[in-house]
């Protein structure tokens, strides 16, 4: 299964009225292709998009810089 991230933020943020923040994220990113999500930073590849989520102990936000280099797409 295939996603544009446009898609992806329409399901993540819900359909109805967009923000103007959702609005210019879809804007933005429509066009990009996804192959999938993970908040694991070590199973990201190429057109995966990298969520970083706050933790308990550690958050995600200290491993979007290997995500990236690992090939995530967003």
């Amino acid at each position: 299964m295939s996603w544009t991230l446009g898609a992806f933020a329409e399901a993540a943020c819900g359909v109805g009225r967009p923000t103007d923040a959702i609005r210019g994220l879809r804007a933005e990113l429509a066009g990009l292709d996804v192959a999938g999500v993970t908040i694991d930073s070590r199973e990201v590849v190429p057109r995966v998009v990298f969520v970083a989520l706050k933790g308990e102990r550690t958050g995600g936000h200290g491993h979007v810089a290997a995500a990236l280099e690992a090939g995530a797409s967003a």
